[in-house]
């Protein structure tokens, strides 16, 4: 059973996969209201729900390649998906899993 927080953040990324499409029609609003809340929940992903940073991910791709986006749109999305992603590799190591990221050592 989900938490209210797991719930609070089920909701925003419902609401997320339904302003894709005004993204990809062109709207710039559109694309900062997801890129807001995405920003307000990647801390609480990354700490108390893990296992969304795959479908968070998907969903930066998702809006990164639906339309037109300004310089910052672009950027904010870059450094969300690099914190994702470092998160990713901290919570393998701290698994005891090597870097996936990392090139295979010869």
């Amino acid at each position: 059973m989900l938490t209210t927080a797991g719930l609070i953040i089920q909701a925003i990324l419902d609401l997320v996969v339904n302003l894709l499409p005004d993204v990809t029609g062109g709207s710039t609003s559109a694309a900062a209201k997801i890129i807001s809340l995405l920003d307000k929940i990647i801390p609480d992903v990354i700490a108390v729900f893990p296992n969304l940073i795959a479908s968070v991910k998907d969903m930066i791709a998702a809006v990164q390649s639906s339309g037109p986006l300004t310089a910052d749109q672009m950027t904010a999305l870059e450094t969300m998906s690099t914190t994702l992603d470092a998160a990713l590799v901290q919570a393998g190591k701290d698994e005891g899993l090597t870097d996936p990221l990392a090139p295979p050592v010869a």
